[in-house]
């Protein structure tokens, strides 16, 4: 959990909607108003301080299954993070940054506060899946997830996000859609030694929807040849989650620092005391002076091919496969 900012005002209120609302979606659309406030300057100063100054997170090994984030908030019951989207050098806003996906149990509101924003597409919750590896969708909503708007995917809704012809930052409000006893357990340490074998037993039983955890193989899809597709979530992140090491954190580090120098960020005497310590890792040692010096950080451009067979989604075809 990530808790120093747990007193600060904004994040005081949305716990308090979260203490008082049980209706999960009721609380997401009374916090979109302390959410847009989380877009200004100020606060987001504090948040990229916050984090540097969290020993996790300085020196935490990014993986490419990841998208580069800071964190605002989290307890047991919702968190709250900065997603930092990279452009694609192309500019083809017109093709997917990801393959067809739902969030599980999970309600997802997204502000885009920085940045042009993203194209979308949002589907029924109905999937049939059928014996010869295609599915039977509807899509439900297709359009630009502007700057200054707050969308929310709810739980068990597939969606799609396209590329960004700029870096684009949004604020994420992330709820389990009921508050369960079994909440706290995610994070107790406990648990997480016998994880995997506690999670057996509730695929066994078939009860993870009750309980507040994924299917045992959640399926993501995509289109081709005018049909939808599915695949397990394990093919499709599989080769993302096992590209680490120095050079993926020296990009998404780079995707930070280029994120809050463009919003504004000055903090002399902060980023000098990062930098004369000892430990700090070779990506912000990188990165940081570009802070003090004002020499512009390069925008970082994401992956042009995600990992399907014909390694593109394109929104005319997906629009295609759809209208059938």
């Amino acid at each position: 959990m990530f808790e120093p900012l747990k007193n600060h005002p904004l994040v005081l209120e949305i716990r308090k909607k979260s203490d008082k609302l049980e209706d999960r979606m009721v609380f997401h659309q009374e916090s979109h108003e302390f959410m847009k406030k989380m877009g200004e300057l100020d606060f987001v100063s504090t948040v990229f301080e916050t984090n540097l100054k969290d020993e996790g997170f300085l020196k935490r090994k990014w993986s490419n299954y990841e998208i580069p984030f800071l964190y605002v908030f989290e307890n047991n019951h919702f968190y709250i993070k900065y997603h930092i989207f990279p452009p694609v050098e192309s500019g083809d806003t017109e093709k997917a940054a990801n393959i067809i996906h739902h969030h599980n149990n999970y309600i997802l509101s997204s502000y885009t506060m920085f940045g042009p924003g993203y194209h979308t597409c949002q589907f029924g919750k109905e999937i049939v899946d059928n014996e010869d590896g295609t599915a039977n969708m509807h899509l439900t909503k297709d359009f630009f997830h502007a700057k200054g708007e707050v969308n929310i995917v709810d739980s068990w809704e597939p969606h799609i996000v396209f590329n960004m012809s700029d870096t684009t930052t949004t604020l994420v409000l992330w709820s389990p859609d009921k508050k369960l006893m079994t909440d706290g357990l995610r994070n107790h340490p406990m648990i997480k030694p016998f994880k995997k074998i506690i999670l057996n037993v509730i695929h066994a039983l078939d009860m993870h929807k009750k309980i507040g955890v994924a299917p045992k193989d959640v399926k993501q899809y995509y289109v081709q040849d005018g049909k939808v597709i599915g695949m397990k979530e394990s093919d499709y992140f599989g080769t993302y989650k096992e590209q680490i090491g120095e050079e993926v954190s020296n990009n998404y580090v780079q995707a930070i620092c280029h994120f809050v120098q463009r919003m504004g960020f000055k903090n002399d005497d902060f980023v000098n005391q990062m930098l004369h310590r000892n430990d700090l890792p070779n990506a912000w040692r990188k990165w940081l002076p570009m802070l003090i010096s004002n020499e512009p950080v390069p925008t970082l451009f994401g992956k042009e091919e995600i990992n399907i067979p014909k390694k593109e989604i394109r929104l005319e075809d997906l629009r295609i496969a759809f209208s059938k």
